[in-house]
């Protein structure tokens, strides 16, 4: 109760709370959705018109910047987060928005739990913090989701300048996280780094079946590796 508390009071007052300034300060990722990258907009915007997603799926809400923007294609939204005094921001926030669902937990379990609709769009982005749950992630969605889209956020780009996050061994955003599923065909932004917008990070998609729907998006670029 003492952070839904928090959360609904920094909504409401835009407070910067003295501990973990950097965690909750609007200024730290207020850049916009998906980092404000422009070009990574537009390809999913052109990936949710053209695969017409049963739900989107976001691990890691954050302050539901990126969730808020999902929410205007209309499909259903479901969103997590880990930590319980953004989760209170976040549902304060997207509280008006009938399509989105806030949930509180680790995003392994929760999707375990979540009812595994075909064609689901999955962003992963709750590896901020020192978990990187993404090997955990990537094992629940493709062995229970048939026909998932799944987007990683804070990707290694090979070739380009874009960041990615490393956390050291076994937690490191590069196809080694991948396991069994680096053999899928990936990828990646066809935007150079330098040319885009927002945040310097990088980011690859999985989409094993739509393979006709993404070589067909200009701002995607194809890695069989």
């Amino acid at each position: 109760m003492k952070d839904e508390l928090k959360g609904r009071l920094d909504y409401y007052l835009r407070l910067k709370p003295r501990d973990g300034r950097e965690l909750f300060s609007s200024s730290w990722r207020g850049t916009g959705p998906m980092n404000g990258q422009i070009s990574r907009q537009a390809a999913v915007r052109q990936i949710l018109e053209e695969m017409k997603p049963s739900i989107i799926i976001e691990t890691g809400t954050y302050r539901g910047v990126t969730t808020e923007w999902f929410a205007q294609f209309g499909h259903p939204v479901r969103t997590i987060e880990v930590n319980p005094r953004l989760h209170a921001f976040a549902k304060e926030r997207l509280k008006k928005l009938d399509n989105v669902h806030c949930h509180l937990g680790r995003s392994v379990d929760t999707i375990k739990n979540l009812r595994p609709d075909p064609g689901a769009f999955f962003y992963l982005d709750a590896h901020w913090d020192a978990d990187v749950p993404v090997a955990g992630e990537l094992e629940q969605i493709f062995e229970h989701w048939e026909k998932p889209v799944v987007m990683i956020d804070d990707f290694q780009v090979p070739g380009q300048s874009y960041g990615w996050l490393d956390r050291g061994p076994a937690a490191e955003l590069t196809p080694a996280i991948l396991g069994p599923y680096e053999t899928m065909p990936r990828w990646y932004p066809s935007t150079p780094a330098y040319k885009e917008s927002g945040q310097n990070t990088g980011w690859t998609i999985l989409a094993p079946g739509y393979e006709h729907i993404m070589d067909a998006i200009p701002e995607l670029g194809r890695n069989l590796r």
